[in-house]
């Protein structure tokens, strides 16, 4: 796998609202936990 591609399919996923959300939420918790 390219790096383009990874670069490629993370921007669709970026753009996607649904995927968004759930890897905003993602960051958030891992944020949280990290600060814990």
């Amino acid at each position: 796998m390219e790096i383009s591609e990874i670069f490629n399919n993370f921007l669709s996923d970026f753009i996607d609202p649904k995927k968004r959300i759930f890897l905003g939420y993602l960051l958030l918790s891992l944020a949280l936990a990290y600060l814990w």
